[in-house]
């Protein structure tokens, strides 16, 4: 089982566009002033 990852990437929008239209997850909260995103799988 997978507890956490940090990926650090260039377009935190781009990005999160593709982990959820690509890959099927959810935003589970931003921080950071929006630099920070958390996903989840369920």
């Amino acid at each position: 089982m997978l507890g956490h990852i940090v990926i650090r990437v260039r377009d935190a929008q781009r990005s999160e566009d593709f982990y959820v239209n690509v890959l099927g997850l959810e935003v589970r909260n931003r921080v950071r002033e929006g630099k920070m995103r958390f996903f989840t799988s369920n």
